[in-house]
C-alpha cells in the first residue's frame, strides 16, 4: 500500500480534475488518471489501517500494551518527527523548481513559514499525515488494553466485530458507520487534512478499519473465510466502485479542478455516494486481505525486498516525484505516458537510495527493525571453470 502512494502522488499533476491546491500541475491531463487516482484512494489507506490494526494487536499479544507503544514510538512517531522538516523542505524546493525552474520562490516560502501556525493548516504534514493517525490509533489501542484488557466487555466487542466480518452480509453493517462519516467528507471520499491536530472525521473512518484488523488478529480463522470469499468480495466491490465513480463524475461535471478542503453539500448525490462508497471500500479491502492471504502466504524474496523498501520509498518519494514532474513538463507527450515515466523514475531513485543508504545501515535497522548484509543490486554471474 505504501508503494501505491508513489503512483497516487505521481499522477496528481496530470489529473483532468486535479486538486486546485496541488503543488504542480502539468499542461497535459487525462481523465483516465482521475479514475486511476480515485480507485487507488478508495481502498489504499483503509487497507493500510486494517493491516496496521492487525499488527498492533499482534504486538500487544507478544509484548503487551507498553511494549507495543514503545515499538510504535520508535517506528512511527520518531520517523514523523525526524523526516517531517526534510520532507517539507524538499517538497517546497521541488515545487519551486518545477514551477519556475529556480529555487528562489521555495526559499522565500520557507523564510515566511511559522511552524507553530501550521497546527491547523491543511497540508502541513504533507504525505506524512498517516503517521499521526497511526500513532494515535495505536495509543488508543494500548490505553484500551491497559484499562480493559482481558475483560468480558472487550471480549464481547471483539467477538461481535469478528462475527460481523464472518457473516456473509456483515459487510453491510460494517459500512454503516463508515458511510455516516463519508457523508461529511468532500465528494464522500476519506480526506485527511494533513494537519498536526486531527480533524476527527478521517480518524473515525480509518479507525473502523483499524478496529476490524485488530479483531481479525484474535480470530485468525477469519483469514481463511476471507480467502474463500475474495473473488466475490472483489467483484462486488469493483462494481460498486464503478457506480460510485459515476456519482463522483456527476458531482464534478464541468469543473476544471476540485478542492478537497471545502465544505460538503448534504444533498442526495452526496448521501448516495457515501453509502455506495463505504460499501465498496469494505468489499474491496476485505477481498484484498483474503486474496493476499491466499496467494502470498509463502515468503518470496522479491516481495520481501519491496516490503522492506516500501517505508523508505514512501518517506522519500514526494519531492522526487514533484521534481520529475517538473523536469518532464516540457515534454510534449500524452499525460498517461508522462505519468508512467514519473512513477518509474521516482520509484527507481527511491529504491536506489534505499539499497545504497538504508537497507544495510542503521537507518534500515531503525525503520524496519533489522539490517540486511550489504549486497549488490544484481548478483554477479558465476563463470563455469
Amino acid at each position: 500500500m505504501m508503494l501505491l502512494g508513489v503512483v497516487l502522488h505521481s499522477s496528481l499533476p496530470y489529473l483532468a480534475h486535479a486538486p486546485a491546491e496541488w503543488r504542480y500541475l502539468d499542461a497535459q491531463r487525462s481523465v483516465v488518471l482521475d479514475v486511476t487516482n480515485y480507485l487507488i484512494h478508495m481502498f489504499r489507506m483503509p487497507a493500510f489501517f486494517l493491516v496496521a490494526g492487525f499488527f498492533a494487536a499482534l504486538l500487544i499479544r507478544q509484548r503487551g500494551a507498553a511494549g507495543m507503544l514503545r515499538h510504535r514510538v520508535q517506528r512511527v512517531l520518531f520517523p514523523l518527527l525526524v523526516f517531517w522538516f526534510p520532507c517539507q523542505l524538499g517538497n517546497t524546493l521541488a515545487t519551486s523548481w518545477a514551477r519556475t525552474g529556480a529555487l528562489e520562490q521555495g526559499w522565500s516560502t520557507l523564510a515566511g513559514y511559522a511552524p507553530w501556525a501550521g497546527l491547523r493548516v491543511p497540508g502541513a504534514l504533507g504525505h506524512l499525515w498517516f503517521l499521526v493517525d497511526l500513532f494515535l490509533m495505536c495509543a488508543v489501542a494500548a490505553g484500551v488494553h491497559r484499562l480493559a484488557g482481558g475483560s468480558r466487555a472487550l471480549r464481547v466487542v471483539t467477538w461481535v466485530v469478528a462475527e460481523t466480518v464472518r457473516a456473509r452480509r456483515g459487510v453491510l453493517l460494517l459500512a454503516v458507520p463508515t458511510a455516516a462519516v463519508l457523508v461529511f467528507e468532500p465528494f464522500a471520499v476519506i480526506v485527511d487534512p494533513g494537519t498536526w491536530l486531527p480533524d476527527g472525521l478521517s480518524q473515525l473512518a480509518n479507525g473502523g478499519f483499524f478496529l476490524v484488523g485488530a479483531c481479525v488478529e484474535s480470530h485468525r480463522d477469519l483469514l481463511e473465510v476471507l480467502a474463500a470469499r475474495a473473488g466475490r468480495l472483489l467483484a462486488t466491490g469493483a462494481a460498486l466502485l464503478a457506480c460510485n465513480l459515476l456519482l463522483l463524475l456527476w458531482q464534478v461535471d464541468g469543473a476544471s479542478s476540485v478542492s478537497m478542503t471545502g465544505a460538503t453539500r448534504l444533498d442526495a448525490p452526496q448521501v448516495l455516494a457515501a453509502a455506495v462508497g463505504a460499501l465498496a471500500m469494505w468489499q474491496v479491502v476485505l477481498g484484498l486481505v483474503g486474496f493476499f492471504h491466499r496467494r502470498f502466504a509463502s515468503p518470496r524474496p522479491a516481495w520481501r525486498y519491496l516490503s522492506d523498501a516500501s517505508y523508505w520509498v514512501y518517506l522519500s518519494h514526494h519531492p522526487v516525484s514533484i521534481a520529475w514532474a517538473g523536469a518532464l513538463g516540457a515534454w510534449n507527450a500524452w499525460a498517461l505516458l508522462k505519468c508512467v515515466a514519473t512513477v518509474t523514475l521516482t520509484t527507481a531513485v527511491s529504491l536506489a537510495s534505499y539499497h545504497r543508504w538504508v537497507r544495510s545501515t542503521w537507518v534500515g535497522q531503525w525503520l524496519n527493525g533489522h539490517r540486511h548484509p550489504p549486497a549488490p543490486l544484481r548478483q554477479p554471474a558465476h563463470s563455469t571453470p
